[in-house]
């Protein structure tokens, strides 16, 4: 038996279209670039309120032009106005129903300063029936000596005899004290440790019905006619 060991020699393969191949994989192959899409605004409408905002593409796939139409917004936040005042009329009612509306008795700053400041216990203030009484324009009645205190209007009964009232030692800028006389004795007014603008000493009203205002400024007690309540 003869075995031939003589080398094998394989046939050349068969070339192979690359486009054809590709097509029988399903790969597909890129074909030549082509334009870049473009976005444009095209007309924004303003719409009435509650109509539904839109968007349109006037232009084309690759080229698209967008016109907008916006509503405009609801001044009244979406309440109807003959409502919101029918509330009102309601809450109006409301109050007369339980009461009628408050009557509330308001005070300037200066005068609740100056009243508050006329407490002799500064840890206390005075009752609101204590500052109508003052701004009512009543004041207290005296007939014996009195340390006054800021903010006081006192009217000193001398139809027993004299009265002396002493201001007070250590008054703030602002501070007011009011004192009238009411009989036919006088009325003396001691400035403790301060003075009064244009006097000697003390003061003394000498007329029945005579009144004074004592504001003291700065340094000392300026003094101003006052009519009785």
């Amino acid at each position: 038996m003869i075995i031939d060991v003589s080398p094998v020699t394989n046939p050349s393969p068969t070339p192979v279209d690359p486009l054809i191949e590709a097509q029988r994989l399903g790969i597909a192959r890129a074909g030549p670039s082509g334009p870049g899409a473009t976005i444009e605004v095209g007309v924004v409408t303003t719409l009435e309120p509650g109509q539904p905002a839109t968007v349109t593409n006037v232009g084309t796939g690759g080229a698209a032009i967008f016109d907008f139409g916006i509503p405009k917004g609801d001044a009244s936040g979406g309440l109807d106005p003959a409502q919101n005042l029918a509330d009102v009329d309601d809450a109006a009612q409301a109050l007369e129903n339980i009461g009628g509306a408050p009557q509330e008795t308001t005070y300037s700053k200066t005068e609740v300063g100056a009243l508050l400041s006329g407490k002799a216990d500064t840890s206390a203030v005075y009752s609101k029936a204590e500052i109508d009484l003052k701004l009512a324009g009543h004041a207290d009645i005296i007939s014996d000596e009195t340390n006054a205190v800021p903010g006081d209007g006192l009217i000193a009964d001398t139809s027993g005899g004299a009265v002396t009232v002493h201001l007070p030692a250590s008054p703030t800028n602002g501070n007011v004290v009011t004192i009238w006389r009411v009989g036919s004795n006088a009325v003396t007014i001691d400035p403790d440790v301060n003075t009064i603008r244009n006097v000697s000493g003390s003061l003394v009203l000498d007329d029945d019905g005579q009144g004074v205002r004592l504001t003291f400024v700065s340094t000392e007690w300026v003094a101003f006619p006052e009519a009785l309540p």
